[in-house]
């Protein structure tokens, strides 16, 4: 599987999507990656008792 994070145009695509909804490019990045370690965490058997 490929991740954006992984792309190299990646940086772009935080400025394009930070200009687009009007957010600081780090609050994008950021969320990106909360995401990101959610999806991840959502996959191993002990967190899904523990998430959210």
């Amino acid at each position: 599987m490929q991740f954006l994070h992984n792309h190299e145009d990646f940086r772009f695509f935080i400025q394009e999507v930070s200009k687009q909804v009007g957010l600081e490019t780090f609050i994008v990045e950021k969320d990106y990656w909360v995401t990101f370690i959610l999806k991840k965490n959502s996959k191993i058997r002990i967190c899904r008792r523990n998430s959210f």
